[in-house]
């Protein structure tokens, strides 16, 4: 996470979700850590951040620095793909009409917005009515995108 992570700390909240582990055990295993040295720990107001030595890392994994892979909130991503596919796979979503169909899609993009915006996925939003469905099919083109390695032509 934190060779991963684009800012310079995080805090244990940010670390403990997107690991998916109780914050309490997490914040337990930094501060076990940081007193190896192999994480930079300290205070800020209440909370504890934490960061570390990303050219080192690197080195340490025989990669440049470039060569570190970007942050994805692989849980958050993968929610939002698995409600987008549930509810593509519900029974009767083919037999919607095309204004119902783009009209529960909207509105599920918009249940699964903050899940989407931590995974970094652009949710489009243009078009009205039945114009939305190609908005939907893109955003879902773009989350389906951060599967896709570095460098790997989008699908």
């Amino acid at each position: 996470f934190l060779l991963t992570w684009p800012g310079p700390h995080a805090d244990v909240a940010d670390i403990a979700r997107s690991a998916g582990f109780a914050k309490r055990n997490v914040a337990a295993m930094l501060v076990d850590l940081a007193a190896a040295g192999t994480v930079r720990g300290y205070r800020d107001g209440n909370r504890d951040r934490y960061s570390i030595d990303r050219a080192r890392w690197a080195a340490f994994l025989e990669m440049d620095a470039d060569e570190v892979p970007g942050f994805i909130d692989w849980p958050a991503l993968y929610s939002a793909l698995r409600g987008i596919h549930c509810w593509l796979s519900q029974d009767g979503v083919d037999d919607l009409s095309n204004h119902t169909r783009a009209s529960e899609a909207r509105q599920l993009v918009a249940e699964l917005r903050p899940m989407l915006d931590r995974a970094g996925v652009r949710a489009v939003k243009r078009g009205t009515a039945d114009e939305y469905w190609p908005s939907f099919i893109q955003t879902v083109v773009n989350a389906l995108a951060q599967l896709s390695p570095v460098g790997s032509p989008a699908p």
